[in-house]
């Protein structure tokens, strides 16, 4: 076998060549180099600007040039120190190839697409020479790493090039990168906020943030609960938040069209005298309890009381929904705030699927920030009340226009067979398969969630 599917994706560097060796009618030289400084495979996923090498990023983390040597069969160049390196070529006349599907950093599967047929000419390796591969799957895993490398890295030059009032950002695990950013800003002047929200959302790979919220102050942004309190305080539900649409990664599988659907800036930042605002929630974590009895009697109607979860120092409610069961019962329940509104509760409500933990905030964030289209799935009610719709969107009435995936989970017989060998591994302590604990996540289906 001398072939495979390469897979570059439709906003990457890869993909933009193929594009252009089309339109010379020639085939264009590929090879894959695995391995090697481990600088390398950061700088090959590093948001670098189009047309600055990252070989340029390897040998600055390295803090020595990388030295390149010739390929056997095509005229390109690869790390001399690499473990692994596989040559050959692609030809844009033929036909496309599904590729796929594999488990990915987002937690849920990348479903089988169509990508180019890679012909190998040559493979060679180093002796001894380690295939390298990182561990995927539901977050936080191996990549969240490589994003708090981005974090400190790429903040210089973003503060320098992009945005001189940026002091902090962060990307918070749940979020997986794309899903989710806070940025900490230096406020001088009004406005500033919503200024750094359009910049930002068109600055090289931020552009596929869906959700971005920029502060201001003192606010430490990795401080979970300090963050909450900020926004609540700051953010005006009138006037601060910024619904738009723009392209996404394509790994996003929660928009209606392929890479392209809603985007939220939340301008969070502390206000000065020119900008006028009424805050979202003065006290947020006091006002949690007032008056919450007429959600939750609304919510009693569509959830068992066991999937209803209010933390005590949180303006949040979290509930179950059965869309499985019931495919009409978010538009009902939707229908039912926009009715009656949410009585004195200010704050923020997140559904999601019944099969989620709702007192596990980590994986409710994830799933919410995976599976919602801001301007499809958030509805406002009465200026002070954020409602999200985390669920599947498979299950609902009329169904989906895109196939919807399965999230990342091992197999029963592969965590058997990993539990026997166990040992054999000599890696430490016997550790219990993450798996086991978002399986009932799974639905019906393999990689992508099947209806009928």
């Amino acid at each position: 076998r001398n072939h495979t599917a390469i897979h570059w994706q439709l906003h990457k560097t890869g993909a933009a060549h193929f594009e252009a060796w089309k339109k010379t009618g020639r085939k264009m030289p590929v090879s894959v180099s695995l391995g090697g400084d481990p600088a390398y495979a950061y700088a090959a996923t590093a948001p670098l600007p189009e047309n600055i090498n990252e070989y340029i990023l390897a040998g600055f983390l390295r803090k020595r040039k990388v030295r390149l040597v010739k390929c056997i069969t095509n005229e390109l160049y690869v790390p001399d120190d690499a473990d692994i390196v596989i040559e050959g070529y692609v030809d844009p006349e033929e036909e496309l190839v599904m590729e796929g599907p594999f488990g990915d950093h987002t937690g849920f599967y990348s479903l089988a697409d169509l990508y180019p047929v890679f012909h190998v000419t040559c493979i060679t390796h180093s002796k001894n020479a380690v295939y390298p591969a990182t561990v995927v799957g539901i977050p936080p895993m191996e990549d969240a790493w490589l994003i708090r490398a981005t974090e400190k890295i790429f903040l210089p030059p973003l503060r320098l090039v992009i945005q001189p009032e940026i002091e902090d950002l962060h990307m918070p695990d749940a979020g997986v990168a794309h899903n989710l950013a806070v940025v900490r800003i230096r406020k001088t002047y009004p406005g500033q906020g919503k200024k750094v929200i359009n910049s930002l959302s068109g600055a090289g790979q931020m552009m596929f943030t869906k959700y971005l919220i920029i502060v201001s102050g003192d606010t430490d942004i990795r401080d979970y609960s300090k963050l909450l309190i900020s926004v609540c305080r700051n953010t005006d539900l009138r006037s601060d938040l910024l619904f738009t649409s723009g392209p996404l990664d394509v790994l996003d599988h929660s928009a209606e069209t392929f890479s392209l659907g809603g985007k939220l800036g939340i301008d969070a930042t502390q206000k000065i005298r020119e900008e006028k605002y009424s805050p979202w929630i003065v006290n947020p974590e006091k006002d949690t309890g007032e008056n919450v009895c007429h959600v939750t009697d609304i919510l009693k109607t569509v959830a068992d009381e066991k999937n209803i979860y209010r933390p005590d120092d949180k303006p949040l409610i979290v509930v179950g929904v059965d869309v499985e069961k019931d495919k009409g019962v978010i538009i009902s329940l939707r229908k039912s705030f926009a009715d009656r509104g949410c009585g004195n509760f200010a704050g923020l409500i997140a559904l999601v699927d019944n099969k989620v933990d709702v007192t596990d905030l980590f994986t409710v964030a994830w799933q919410v920030l995976a599976n919602t289209d801001p301007l499809r799935d958030i509805d406002i009610i009465d200026n002070k009340t954020i409602i999200m719709d985390g669920t599947i969107k498979a299950f609902r009435e009329g169904g989906f226009p895109r196939r919807w995936p399965n999230v990342v989970c091992s197999s029963a017989e592969t965590i058997d067979i990993i539990n026997k060998k166990w040992e054999s591994f000599e890696i430490g302590p016997f550790i219990t398969s993450p798996s086991l604990k978002f399986s009932m996540l799974c639905r019906s289906g393999n990689e992508q969630i099947t209806t009928v």
